[in-house]
């Protein structure tokens, strides 16, 4: 590669399916929930090549500061940490993170990471990488698509159109859909859809021009939360007045789904987004029942279950497609069916009492 990529990683998130795991002070990015490493350290050893990559920029906020720096420190990883006063989603991050870019390296090629997310195959997102970085550096915005396995209703969708003509293996976009019912996401599984994995390279100075056109507020909130940001020892701490003039938007919805650069590239690579306990099941090792234990756990005479737990021994018996998860101070009980409806239980219990 000509270009050394700078990775942006976003490790602000709640993870609020994954509760009663993933908690405010301790989201499930920095948790072993798949493996030996959390989620956050497996993107770093994504990007932990000195050859291709710069130094990592995260946007994480202070609760997860400590957090980003030791965990980076125990791969012997050096990470620049920018931390957010408030929440606005990831176009503000992004916003702040390319300004970041763009003064260290003018032009930069820079990659998106969402840091919750998990890839398997690292030799394929390399290849997608490389895939991707010269178009990045022609001027288009890449998303990151892959072909779905299943039909799932959690994930946005990507209808890729013609190949362009410089570069075969990426395609510009015909539109984007949001999650969809399971009729239409197993429609969009035979038209050929992507599902959209929220990953996307490009020119930190092109991304900083779109930002202008498509959400010019966005922008000038990320320029001037970063113009009076102070440094914290080893963090960038943002001007949190300007910072919550930023709308709160994700990327996606702000920006790639109405830019006339976007384009897709489609990933050969393993993925998920383990954003939900169907998926932690889904991703993980099974017995010949199809039961997940994890942790202090026992499954008895069950199939197709996942037991998780982080305190007390936790047993079940003659169960099937059940989620149990209990911790020191919570226990959830969930059909896996009814896993992504944990957000909505959370937002419920956050009207009684702040959830840690």
């Amino acid at each position: 590669m000509k270009d050394k990529v700078v990775p942006i990683l976003l490790a602000g998130g709640v993870g609020s399916r994954l509760w009663p795991a993933s908690r405010d002070n301790l989201p499930k990015q920095f948790q072993r929930l798949i493996g030996s490493h959390s989620t956050y350290q497996e993107t770093l050893k994504l990007v932990a090549d000195p050859t291709t990559y710069r130094l990592p920029i995260v946007i994480t906020n202070g609760n997860q500061a400590r957090l980003a720096e030791t965990q980076a420190e125990a791969l012997e990883q050096k990470v620049s940490i920018l931390l957010e006063p408030s929440q606005r989603d990831s176009a503000a991050a992004v916003a702040i993170a390319a300004l970041v870019a763009e003064d260290r390296c003018p032009g930069s090629i820079a990659l998106v990471l969402a840091t919750d997310h998990i890839i398997w195959d690292e030799e394929g997102f390399s290849n997608c990488v490389g895939a991707g970085i010269e178009v990045a550096r022609s001027g288009k915005i890449v998303v990151f698509g892959l072909e779905p396995t299943e039909p799932r209703t959690s994930y946005a969708y990507i209808r890729a159109g013609q190949p362009l003509k410089e570069f075969p293996d990426i395609a510009t976009v015909e539109t984007f859909v949001e999650k969809p019912n399971l009729e239409l996401a197993l429609e969009y599984m035979q038209k050929g859809y992507l599902w959209n994995s929220g990953n996307y390279m490009f020119r930190s100075d092109i991304i900083i021009s779109e930002f202008g056109i498509y959400a010019p507020d966005i922008l000038s909130a990320a320029r001037n939360s970063l113009q009076k940001s102070n440094l914290d020892g080893a963090f960038i701490q943002l001007d949190k007045v300007e910072f919550e003039k930023s709308p709160k938007k994700s990327l996606d919805v702000a920006l790639i789904e109405r830019s006339n650069a976007v384009v897709v590239v489609t990933g050969k690579f393993r993925w998920s987004d383990i954003g939900s306990w169907d998926t932690i099941w889904a991703a993980s090792p099974k017995d010949d029942s199809g039961n997940v234990a994890m942790g202090n756990a026992t499954i008895h005479e069950s199939a197709g279950c996942l037991v998780h737990s982080q305190g007390i021994h936790t047993a079940i018996i003659g169960l099937e497609n059940i989620i149990t998860i209990s911790t020191p101070d919570e226990v959830l009980v969930v059909s896996k069916d009814k896993a992504q409806d944990v957000k909505r239980l959370v937002e419920k219990l956050r009207e009684k009492s702040p959830i840690k």
